[in-house]
């Protein structure tokens, strides 16, 4: 559920200029809720609309989600803020003024935000994806139509086991060879297959549909993301040489906005390593993880409390297993949640098919 929580500047002085100064530790915003607090959900979205008598155009100048809600006396909310500005709306003129209708009736601070708010005609995902870049895609029916996997449809894949204290993946795809007649499979799942291939190719403009994915997976989960920063699985020297675009950098980029915390690339391989390749020439699962893991170099991670391992595809775990192997090297204590955009569909980790199959 989203909501609007209008805030008048002549209150106390609260106006978009000291957002700053109001976040806890950058990240957090405490709002009172005195009505209607037993509709808020922990993961809820809360755009923050702000008006009143100082020099500031009035508009959202706050998104965050619900991460506490105190219902005994404070009645209070613990916003989560991945996106603020401290000049101008986050949104532009034509949608303020719906806003605007939308919470002028006194004596309300809390609004709900309609789901048809905004809609997204002219998806052109499955082309161009141009209109992927505008960052509508929660809006966007095409992308709302995709969904995403439920804790009980998933078995933790074979060989990341437990190497990471949670895994959260966006989308299930369909791999080349596959256990279920391609026929049976939910049209749906085909037209991610298509979109995880396109951006494989190179289409960059998926990056931030194919995060805000992962974004809502981890929400969905019960995931608290009090991560210390986010890092990505490093590309293979070869590849980045030969110009292709760093998926995973590219989907952690995307997350590090929408949750508002750093990009850290702590990770990087001294020699091309492809699994691919590997495995076509004949070498094993296990001969892969070994070459890989003598090649994965890791920084020093001993201020490091938590950290969002970012891969952009997930069949068997084993490149997640030996990053997380590396990583628990360097410190022991770290913990490590794990995030994909799309999980592909072998036997192993399916435990419910009725969401793949039609």
């Amino acid at each position: 559920m989203n909501f609007i929580y209008k805030i008048y500047s002549g209150y106390d002085g609260f106006q978009p200029k000291r957002i700053p100064d109001r976040l806890t530790g950058g990240r957090y915003l405490l709002l009172g809720w005195k009505r209607y607090l037993d509709e808020v959900e922990i993961g809820d979205e809360v755009w923050i609309y702000f008006y009143g008598p100082h020099e500031f155009e009035p508009g959202v100048y706050i998104k965050g989600r619900v991460a506490t809600i105190n219902v005994n006396v404070d009645k209070e909310v613990q916003l989560r803020v991945y996106n603020y500005d401290t000049s101008s709306p986050l949104t532009d003129k034509k949608n303020s003024g719906r806003i605007a209708a939308i919470v002028r009736a006194r004596g309300r601070q809390v609004f709900l935000l309609p789901g048809d708010w905004e809609t997204v005609s002219d998806c052109t995902v499955f082309t161009s994806a141009n209109s992927c870049s505008k960052r509508h895609c929660e809006w966007c029916a095409t992308w709302q139509s995709f969904q995403r996997i439920r804790k009980p449809e998933l078995r933790l894949p074979a060989r990341l086991g437990n190497h990471a204290n949670a895994f959260i993946p966006a989308y299930w795809a369909i791999p080349p060879r596959c256990y279920l007649n391609f026929k049976t499979i939910q049209p749906v799942i085909h037209q991610v297959t298509h979109i995880l291939k396109s951006f494989k190719t190179g289409n960059a403009k998926l990056a931030y549909p194919l995060a805000r994915a992962m974004f809502e997976a981890i929400h969905e989960w019960s995931i608290v993301p009090d991560f210390d920063c986010i890092v990505p699985i490093p590309l293979s020297p070869d590849k980045a040489d030969k110009g292709e675009i760093h998926r995973t950098r590219l989907l952690a980029q995307e997350l590090s906005k929408l949750f508002g915390i750093p990009l850290r690339q702590f990770l990087k391989l001294s020699d091309p390593v492809s699994k691919r390749r590997m495995l076509s020439d004949g070498y094993t699962y296990s001969q892969f993880e070994q070459v890989y893991s003598g090649s994965l170099e890791v920084e020093d991670i001993d201020s490091i409390g938590h950290i969002l391992l970012v891969d952009d595809v997930c069949t068997y775990g084993g490149t997640l297993k030996v990053t997380s192997r590396s990583l628990w090297a360097k410190n022991p204590e770290l913990q490590i949640t794990a995030t994909v955009a799309v999980q592909m569909i072998v036997k192993s980790v399916v435990l419910d098919e009725s969401h793949i199959s039609t």
